[in-house]
């Protein structure tokens, strides 16, 4: 019975290191991650850095994150009330590659690749992607986001009222206007975009 007792635990430490030593080889477990994950965090901050086409090139990411919190966008809780009218859709997880989806909350990125509390990224080249599908969809005048909100599916429309989202005119102002403004200067100043979220 000693022997057996001892045996099993040689093969669980066994497995234990095999599975180390994967990790330590570059094999890293990809995380069960889709974009929904980020409407879990409270708040979502976008902040505009320098110049990148991945967040791993920005080794000074705290540095650049200080330098950007007087323009930083707070869209508080509304990513996904403007996610179900930017989308036309109330599933959040079937446009998790949409532009917009990208413009709201970034690209995903891996866990550990920098700090926990960064949830996406949009680099420096998809910033003028963004800027164009705000332009085709003339969301960077309040007429036009409100005529965007108007041609909403039932659906959508429905879901909105449900969760108490607020009148168009307040979310144009205090999100859309401040989001739209801060894709422009990311644009003419070639920065690319940190979501960080709480």
């Amino acid at each position: 019975m000693r022997k057996l007792t001892n045996a099993l635990i040689i093969v669980a430490a066994l497995t234990a290191t095999t599975a180390f030593s994967a990790n330590i080889n570059g094999k890293i477990k990809q995380p069960n991650y889709c974009k929904s994950t980020h409407f879990k965090s409270i708040y979502l901050y976008l902040y505009g850095v320098r110049k990148a086409e991945k967040i791993e090139d920005i080794k000074d990411l705290k540095v650049e994150l200080n330098k950007a919190k007087s323009t930083k966008v707070d869209l508080h809780r509304m990513r996904k009330d403007l996610f179900i009218i930017f989308n036309d859709t109330t599933d959040i997880n079937s446009y998790e590659n949409a532009i917009p989806s990208i413009m709201l909350v970034g690209n995903p990125v891996v866990d550990g690749a920098t700090e926990s509390d960064v949830k996406g990224f949009v680099p420096t080249s998809e910033v003028s992607k963004v800027v164009d599908w705000i332009k085709q969809n003339k969301i960077d005048t309040e007429a036009g986001f409100l005529n965007l909100c108007h041609h909403a599916s039932k659906e959508v429309q429905q879901e909105l009222e449900v969760k108490g989202t607020p009148s168009k005119d307040e979310l144009y102002k205090y999100y859309v206007k401040p989001l739209v403004n801060f894709y422009f200067a990311a644009l003419k100043d070639q920065k690319s975009v940190v979501v960080i979220g709480e």
